[in-house]
């Protein structure tokens, strides 16, 4: 079996637009998988019309081959561009893969394990502004079935706030708080937004919310600095969405960098 084909299909959906490809066959199978990046949807494409142009012929089935090759070929190696496309590759690959062999992609890799996942919705405030507002759709939300609710509060912040910010941001917070009880757990997302004193500030902040997590508290740049907000905080620190590779995600928690 040989590649014939790779390309890209866009899907306007809500805020973003998917990104997904397709990996042709000469047997007539065909690999799909997401390679989705919020706002850099033609840079993928191109990233993946590069890498189309490698693959052509080659056996949809070596992968941990094919990947490591176009992985040390590359001058430019990582990046949230080239490793979408490349990661992207490699699930269309085990796609194709496991569709030769007529099993589930998960049979390839160990097994299922569990029967059922839990999921926290996001965009359940869009159109909220006021704290009733927020409590409203949380409400409503929680009446459809979901168990868990994570937004961001912190409006358009910019490392540091302002007398009073903080407590009008957490207005809204408390108010779901109250409204849905404290059976329903919350995720609170701080896209990196606070400088370390001031990221410290918020979690102390959250603290009566008992929330799950409080993600990404300051810039994904620098771990030292996570470092230092999980020292203080005392409520959970998750990061790790804008992080790419084991050579990062590996320090980070060899140091205790995140909960």
């Amino acid at each position: 079996m040989k590649i014939t084909s790779l390309d890209t299909v866009v899907v306007d959906f809500y805020r973003t637009n998917l990104i997904f490809i397709r990996l042709g066959t000469d047997e007539g199978l065909t690999g799909v998988a997401e390679a989705t990046l919020e706002g850099q949807e033609q840079a993928v494409q191109g990233a993946v019309a590069v890498l189309a142009d490698a693959v052509l012929g080659k056996d949809p089935t070596r992968i941990s081959r094919t990947i490591y090759e176009l992985n040390r070929d590359a001058y430019w190696r990582g990046g949230p561009v080239s490793l979408t496309a490349l990661s992207a590759l490699e699930m269309a690959m085990w796609d194709v893969s496991a569709r030769a062999l007529g099993v589930p992609v998960h049979r390839m890799l160990g097994g299922q394990v569990r029967d059922r996942v839990r999921a926290y919705a996001n965009g359940w405030f869009s159109g909220a502004s006021s704290p009733e507002d927020f409590a409203a759709a949380a409400v409503r939300t929680v009446a459809q079935g979901f168990r868990g609710l994570k937004w961001d509060p912190f409006e358009a912040a910019d490392l540091s706030l302002g007398p009073g910010d903080l407590r009008r941001m957490l207005e809204p917070v408390a108010a779901v708080r109250e409204a849905v009880g404290e059976d329903v757990e919350l995720f609170i997302e701080g896209h990196g937004r606070f400088d370390v004193p001031t990221a410290i500030q918020v979690a102390r902040g959250l603290e009566p919310f008992n929330p799950v997590f409080f993600e990404e508290p300051c810039p994904p740049d620098s771990i030292e600095a996570l470092i230092e907000v999980r020292s203080k905080s005392p409520v959970p620190v998750a990061a790790g969405e804008r992080w790419m590779g084991r050579n990062t995600f590996i320090p980070a928690l060899a140091r205790k960098a995140v909960d």
